[in-house]
């Protein structure tokens, strides 16, 4: 169990914690620490009392709650061939040989990882679309609320045979959602291993990787600005 998780299991706890529901977090802070210390031991065994004492802090529940995560280990590192509106045709690409054309919607992420890599859930979102995409591969769609704003999250050139949510499954920020298809598989749909990644605001369904014109491509944000 990871931080995120045992931060969601102590909003279930003030959720039932109190007889006022409007302040679910000083219910809990007025339980008695050694309670909450004896009940969170046996099932979290490595939390300290004095980390319990932190992170039912509900400014600390609060931003944990909203933290985006990156959707891979090695994003903010990663994006070194093709970023975020970068115009591509088949003779200028730096990806050779090259099949596509026109400004880049998301943000490719390499990766030199031979093994099993995850990509994950940014925030806490709502699954919208789980399935095979020419051009992508393993496509998986999800609604984020990401500082109170909704963007529509893509995850392209993934392996959906290891993944266990479907369509309508809640996730959180942080949780696996899949691994990387291999190189030049069904999974990546003939495409080197990396992970394309984009955002739109809203809720939107558009899979398109590339746009004729940087009009439409303003309807994409530059998820290096949204996640740093």
């Amino acid at each position: 169990m990871g931080r995120g998780q045992v931060v969601r299991h102590l909003v279930l706890v003030q959720a039932f914690g109190g007889s006022n529901p409007s302040a679910p977090a000083t219910n809990l802070i007025n339980l008695e620490t050694s309670i909450i210390c004896l009940i969170l031991s046996i099932s979290i065994p490595f939390l300290s009392c004095a980390e319990v004492q932190e992170i039912t802090n509900p400014t600390v529940i609060e931003s944990e709650m909203n933290q985006a995560h990156y959707p891979i280990d090695n994003f903010s590192t990663g994006i070194t061939k093709k970023p975020f509106g970068i115009y591509i045709s088949p003779s200028t690409s730096p990806v050779q040989p090259e099949r596509f054309s026109g400004y880049h919607t998301g943000v490719d992420v390499e990766v030199d990882d031979l093994s099993d890599v995850w990509v994950y859930a940014v925030s806490d979102g709502e699954v919208l679309s789980v399935r095979e995409i020419d051009g992508y591969g393993g496509v998986i769609q999800v609604l984020f609320d990401i500082d109170g704003t909704e963007y529509t999250a893509l995850y392209g050139h993934l392996d959906l045979g290891s993944s266990i949510i479907s369509v309508g499954d809640q996730v959180y920020s942080g949780d696996r959602l899949a691994i990387l298809g291999d190189a030049y598989s069904v999974e990546t749909d003939g495409e080197r291993k990396h992970l394309h990644f984009s955002l739109k605001p809203g809720l939107d369904y558009d899979l398109r990787g590339y746009v004729s014109t940087e009009e439409e491509l303003s309807a994409w944000v530059d998820p290096e600005i949204v996640l740093k």
